[in-house]
């Protein structure tokens, strides 16, 4: 009986790192060229070059610089170059994206959103709670979905190379 429990639980104890998520990091989350399985940092967080499995958290700024990330929620603003988000992207601050891909909804609490040669497979919701909501959209960008300004009006600057496919909606009283 002692040899048949040990056997059975070594293969569970072994396995127990892997499953685990995890633990929130405080102060500078910086990840560099790695696979990682999940962020979850109270600070500000940097990603250069770094592949995350599951979701991001983030608590502060975060800047991600040729990541491919999951699902996104940051608490501040969001700088992304050369990247992609392949999960829903939530931000509650201005978001600046260049050359970077977004291939769900985008949903920002900000007045203020760039895309530069950037695409969003999805809608864009900006919920400015204070002034009008500008989306300003260059160099081939692309919506595919809706830009919908949800609390207060909003416009979308365009230059000659970018657009939306779906409509614009303001929503404002």
């Amino acid at each position: 009986m002692k040899s048949l429990l040990s056997t059975l639980l070594i293969p569970v104890v072994l396995a127990l790192p892997i499953v685990a998520s995890a633990q929130p990091t405080v102060g500078n989350c910086q990840y560099g060229n790695q696979t990682v399985s999940s962020v979850l940092c109270f600070g500000t967080a940097d990603l250069e070059g770094t592949n995350v499995t599951g979701d991001v958290k983030v608590f502060g700024p975060l800047t991600m610089h040729g990541a491919t990330v999951n699902k996104v929620t940051v608490m501040g603003e969001l700088n992304s170059s050369d990247s992609t988000a392949k999960g829903p992207v939530s931000v509650y601050g201005p978001i600046f994206a260049n050359t970077s891909t977004f291939d769900k909804d985008v949903f920002s609490a900000t007045n203020y959103m760039q895309m530069q040669a950037s695409k969003t497979n999805g809608n864009v919701t900006i919920k400015s709670s204070s002034q009008q909501g500008v989306l300003d959209m260059s160099n081939g960008s692309l919506v595919t979905g809706n830009v919908d300004f949800s609390a207060q009006s909003g416009v979308v600057k365009l230059d000659g190379s970018s657009h939306v496919d779906g409509n614009i909606i303001n929503k404002a009283k």
